[in-house]
């Protein structure tokens, strides 16, 4: 953010498994609630309650581990795994094992990768896909050239057309209130996110 406040950010480590009362859960991946009774049909949708809110299950996500200390229960991020995020902030997943403890409950370990995958750059991904064949005939040559030229600058032009994944999300909430579009569900904005996000 651009201020001159520095403000703390948590950071929340979610699963699809199921959310149980007296579990925190993601609600829309922007808002935290706390599971406290059953799980009810409502309006078309299984949902959550917490208080006297229903939070459609499709959209909530369990929050297994958190940098947050008021969410209490919820097991702390180690400073191992935080130094690696720390390094690798674009990371948007993460592998985890889980097990039971004494309490009856799960304990869980994030699996920190050893090795990145080398991000392959556009002329290497141009040379790979019209690679040079070895002909001596100039004008094979001149093709392939041309090919990776045309690869290169049409995958410019795709990024710099794209949406972010807030866009698409402004964007179909904006369709939905002027009844361009129905409600989006889950899957199809997902949909839409690995279509139009950079």
């Amino acid at each position: 953010m651009k201020n001159i406040h520095v403000l703390n950010q948590q950071i929340y480590i979610t699963t699809d498994e199921e959310i149980k009362e007296g579990d925190f859960f993601l609600y829309d991946e922007t808002t935290i609630r706390y599971k406290t009774n059953g799980t009810e049909y409502h309006g078309g949708d299984l949902c959550h309650i917490s208080g006297i809110r229903r939070y459609p299950i499709s959209e909530s996500k369990k929050i297994i581990l958190t940098t947050n200390p008021l969410l209490g229960g919820v097991q702390a991020i180690d400073d191992e795994f935080l130094e690696w995020f720390v390094k690798n902030p674009s990371r948007e997943y993460v592998n985890f094992i889980s097990y039971g403890n004494e309490k009856g409950t799960k304990d869980y370990e994030l699996i920190i990768p050893q090795e990145e995958p080398k991000q392959e750059t556009l002329e290497e991904a141009a040379l790979r896909l019209y690679p040079d064949k070895g002909y001596e005939d100039e004008l094979y040559c001149d093709i392939g050239e041309y090919n990776r030229e045309l690869f290169i600058e049409g995958a410019k032009w795709q990024a710099e057309r794209s949406y972010s994944y807030d866009e698409v999300r402004r964007i179909a909430y904006n369709a939905y209130c002027l009844g361009q579009l129905e409600e989006p569900t889950e899957g199809k904005f997902n949909q839409w996110i690995v279509e139009f996000k950079k």
